[in-house]
């Protein structure tokens, strides 16, 4: 299933972006299991050359 959340909730607060260690939901279509897991899918972006 590939979702594009709406609204996100960070720490039981109405927010645009997360970092790490939040607690964070959204609401998707379909029934989510203690062993799904989830992915982020961004855009590649152009690497730096050293």
């Amino acid at each position: 299933m590939y979702i594009t959340p709406d609204a996100l909730r960070v720490n039981k607060e109405e927010k645009d972006s997360a970092t790490k260690g939040d607690i964070l939901t959204f609401i998707v279509p379909d029934r989510v299991r203690k062993n799904d897991k989830i992915y982020v899918i961004r855009e590649r972006t152009q690497l730096q050359q050293s």
